[in-house]
């Protein structure tokens, strides 16, 4: 495989995984806030409580 092509796909699939946690991390902060208990929301979205009180904090 070409160096250009290589490094394009590492690229985007780097991209894609962050647009995915962005998207999860949206997600949880919006049940947070309909007050959904944390620790349902860290089963579901599969994030340490610790990740989601510092969503929360922010």
């Amino acid at each position: 495989m070409e160096y250009r092509a290589y490094i394009y796909i590492e690229a985007r699939e780097e991209g894609e995984a962050r647009g995915r946690a962005e998207g999860k991390a949206e997600t949880a902060l919006n049940l947070l806030n309909l007050g959904i208990p944390i620790e349902l929301i860290a089963q579901a979205a599969k994030l340490s409580i610790e990740e989601l009180e510092k969503l929360k904090s922010k």
